[in-house]
């Protein structure tokens, strides 16, 4: 995802795009599942083998 992330972005993102990880920028992802759920990530690069970790629900109700 390319310039600044809002919440017309990550709406468009889970209404255009397939499951899987995007990412957001400094081991921030954007992850879609099969039932078109959004979920924050960081990638955590503890070990050799970097570990993704979820951060929480994506909150699908927006203050007007």
């Amino acid at each position: 995802m390319a310039g600044k992330t809002t919440t017309q972005n990550i709406k468009s993102m889970l209404k255009n795009n397939q499951p899987g990880y995007y990412p957001v920028g400094n081991s921030l992802y954007f992850r879609i599942s099969k039932e078109r759920t959004g979920f924050w990530v960081v990638r955590i690069p503890c070990t050799e083998n970097a570990e993704k970790s979820a951060c929480g629900n994506m909150i699908t109700k927006f203050s007007s």
